[in-house]
């Protein structure tokens, strides 16, 4: 029996088949389809009309009979696709109004998160969910590489503006005494018991997300000199 990953893999194959090659295929045959009825007509005999017809559509056959097969195949992707979906829809809704709840149970002053930080992430709550249902392990962040596709995916593009609405940025003037130092990775810390949960075979989670987020505020300090 295959396992999880293998099947996650042939799937992928057959996703990006589907986006590069069946659709256009799919269109071409259609589009040859309507070709040949047209042929059809242009070429019919008036004396004998419908026999006249068919006998110019048999000439077309195999036209018809892998478009029709396409079609076919289309349709019922569209259908694992929705059901896939539907199948998902209950898991994600009940993740989202858990992350949501997590959010507001984070009532003592030394649990409060920033409101940039949390309104990204409710606002972020369906993507999210979306890829790390799509794992290996689902919901679970099993190596290094899944981390840094999800940081590079949530939370890179982010880093500056977090460090920038941070109280300790304009607290400490704007600036930075050091490498190294992040105002706003606190906040990622108070989201990430909920978000990203490691696997048995994952431990270093944490710090590895710790070095991928300082490393861009390292930058951001470099490139606009905010260190003191």
């Amino acid at each position: 029996m295959p396992n999880n990953k293998a099947i996650k893999q042939i799937k992928s194959l057959i996703e990006k088949f589907g986006k590069f090659l069946f659709v256009p295929i799919t269109i071409s045959f259609i589009s040859f389809s309507i070709i040949c009825i047209y042929l059809a007509f242009k070429n019919i005999c008036p004396a004998e009309k419908l026999a006249s017809f068919l006998d110019n559509i048999n000439k077309y056959g195999n036209i018809f009979t892998i478009t029709i097969a396409l079609v076919t195949v289309g349709l019922i992707l569209n259908q694992i696709k929705l059901a896939v979906e539907a199948n998902k829809l209950t898991p994600r809704t009940q993740w989202t109004d858990n992350f949501e709840k997590y959010f507001k149970d984070k009532k003592p002053s030394s649990q409060k998160i920033s409101s940039m930080i949390q309104t990204y992430f409710l606002k972020k709550s369906d993507d999210i969910f979306d890829f790390l249902y799509s794992l290996d392990t689902p919901l679970r962040i099993d190596n290094k590489k899944e981390l840094t596709n999800f940081f590079n995916d949530f939370i890179k593009a982010k880093v500056r503006e977090f460090e920038l609405d941070s109280d300790g940025y304009h607290q400490n003037n704007r600036s930075y005494k050091s490498l190294d130092t992040s105002y706003s990775i606190t906040d990622i810390q108070k989201v990430l018991p909920f978000v990203l949960k490691a696997t048995r075979n994952y431990q270093s989670l944490e710090n590895d997300l710790i070095n991928l987020y300082k490393t861009e505020v390292n930058k951001m300090i470099e490139e606009h000199k905010l260190k003191k």
